[in-house]
């Protein structure tokens, strides 16, 4: 998803300024919303909800999911 030449999912970037990562400024374009799906622990079995695009977790259910 990342290369070398900056950039990334429109839903990752920079939460001071809200727009997405661009190595020139004409370039950065605003946030959009994380598109949750579901995973499951391989532990536990519980669900967890990640981003589809940038892969970032939601760490509240990420770790309501590993508690046995």
């Amino acid at each position: 998803m990342w290369s070398s030449m900056g950039g990334g999912p429109n839903c990752h970037g920079c939460e001071k300024c809200q727009t997405t990562f661009a190595e020139h400024p004409d370039y950065h374009q605003p946030l959009e919303p994380h598109t949750w799906i579901t995973r499951y622990n391989e532990i536990t079995g519980k669900p967890y909800k990640i981003c589809e695009r940038c892969s970032e977790r939601d760490e509240e259910s990420y770790n309501e999911s590993k508690i046995t």
